[in-house]
């Protein structure tokens, strides 16, 4: 028998607002390099964040898993509550890693299990189609209240450029209480232990090697948007620098992106339902290489269109992508599938990091943008080549 989750998608829409509302995502890295921190300093920051996201990931998604959804996102905001706090207290390389260490830790807990709790809501009150639909509102919600949040921060910044972090750090926390008015979808479940914690990840990780199209999907999620991630981490900021933009002006910038982002994830699940499954794991790929081509062939201001589309795709990638995933899960294990897909990308991305950043320091902004562009294309179309090996998989419930 189904049940009635639907207050649960209003108040999903409101979480994002809340936790999206980044003062700071306009200036960090810049915040970073005015405090005498090298790219290579902020490759490693930011591995260091992922490196703990990643060895958490799978027990803090058996954890959501068991002791409940609602719970492990509370935990996990607070954690990145602290993390901000920390930044504009202690503006020094060792507190960056240290407050990195902190956010990674909140995003374990966080990563998969709010999500997973929206989908098994949809699933029980038989309503999981419009997963697409609602996940491209929800992070059109995001979009909009980072944008808002960009133009504000930068001004903020140049006023005071630790006041930003600290109301980030209150935001998360405030989320972080929010969240438990969510209604928790009720399905059996193990009592909590590590006894239990164990055998429900071996019992994921059986399921996950039994399941060729999730193996796949997983991967292709990966690439396809590690990329992407590199240049929103670490480049973009000094590469609107580099574009000869202000950085009064970079919320401003953010908040173009971010509207046109929200528009974008309005639309996706039409588009998808539209192009199909193929041509849109195609067009994820092959845009990225296009645009980060240009990006780096290219110098002048007129460049910020090609970012914009960037992270357009980056949107598509999101919405399609999770929906692709979240088919072939079940439910009783779902938090802990979508962090094995974490953690598996962070495992990559906190080496890509540190690679990446030292690539930056040796050679220039513009050759950074031509190995995003290669990259994305000889690894995208080199996982694509594979697909068909991975047929079809039906869902377990």
């Amino acid at each position: 028998m189904s049940q009635d989750y639907t207050s649960n998608i209003w108040k999903y829409y409101v979480y994002y607002f809340i936790t999206g509302f980044y003062l700071s995502a306009s200036i960090i890295v810049m915040f970073y390099l005015a405090n005498n921190v090298s790219y290579f300093q902020v490759g490693t920051i930011i591995a260091a964040g992922f490196f703990v996201l990643m060895l958490l990931e799978i027990p803090s998604g058996a954890f959501a898993d068991l002791i409940g959804r609602k719970v492990a996102v509370f935990v996990g905001l607070l954690f990145s509550g602290m993390e901000f706090l920390l930044i504009g207290y202690s503006a020094n390389y060792v507190s960056f890693v240290i407050a990195a260490v902190l956010g990674g830790i909140g995003l374990s807990l966080v990563s998969g299990a709010d999500v997973s709790l929206l989908y098994d809501s949809l699933k029980q009150s038989k309503k999981e189609k419009l997963f697409k639909k609602i996940k491209g509102r929800a992070n059109a919600v995001t979009y909009v209240s980072i944008a808002m949040a960009a133009l504000i921060g930068s001004i903020i910044y140049v006023w005071n450029n630790s006041l930003v972090f600290y109301i980030n750090g209150l935001m998360f926390i405030f989320g972080g209480f929010f969240f438990l008015t969510l209604k928790e979808p009720k399905f059996k479940r193990r009592k909590f232990n590590l006894k239990n914690q164990t055998a429900h990840i071996k019992e994921s990780f059986s399921y996950l090697f039994d399941n060729k199209r999730l193996c796949w999907f997983m991967g292709f999620s990966i690439i396809s948007g590690g990329f992407l991630s590199l240049f929103h981490n670490i480049i973009q900021q000094p590469y609107f620098a580099w574009l000869g933009f202000n950085i009064a002006i970079f919320g401003t910038l953010l908040a173009i992106i971010f509207i046109i982002r929200s528009l974008v994830s309005l639309v996706s699940y039409k588009v998808e339902k539209k192009i199909g499954e193929k041509a849109s794991l195609y067009l994820i790929i092959l845009l990225q290489f296009v645009f980060f081509f240009i990006m780096g062939y290219f110098v002048g201001i007129w460049l910020i269109v090609f970012v914009i589309l960037i992270y357009a795709i980056w949107s598509y990638q999101e919405v399609v992508l999770e929906n692709y995933l979240h088919e072939h899960m079940n439910s009783k294990q779902r938090a802990t599938l979508y962090s094995i897909n974490s953690f598996l990308r962070n495992l990559i991305l906190s080496v890509a990091f540190i690679l990446f950043g030292y690539i930056i320091d040796l050679t220039s902004i513009s050759f950074s943008i031509y190995v995003l562009s290669i990259g994305s294309l000889v690894f995208g179309l080199g996982i694509l080549l594979t697909r068909d090996v991975a047929g079809p998989h039906k869902q377990k419930s």
